[in-house]
């Protein structure tokens, strides 16, 4: 019997899913009056700041690299893809 592996989106829900009870937990253990609404807020809050870092992230990415590794959601526009049989020399 195989082992059903995780990807690495649902090792990622996991992963908040477990941090979300760990912080209900530790605030609850606190006496925070609210705990599981402190938590949730703090959820939110975090996923406003981190989306937009999280899109300047790749906009940065994107300006700086020049592998073909990354797709055209990254590449700025205007700009194409160097062709793999043409070499610079």
């Amino acid at each position: 019997m195989q082992k059903a592996q995780l990807t690495s989106a649902q090792r990622g829900h996991s992963l908040v899913a477990g941090a979300v009870l760990a912080s209900g937990a530790i605030l609850s253990r606190g006496k925070v009056r609210k705990p599981w609404p402190v938590t949730f807020q703090s959820l939110g809050i975090v996923a406003l700041l981190d989306i937009p870092l999280f899109v300047v992230y790749l906009s940065i990415a994107a300006g700086v690299t020049d592998t073909a590794v990354n797709g055209p959601a990254l590449r700025p526009r205007g700009r194409q893809r160097p062709s793999p049989s043409r070499t610079t020399e």
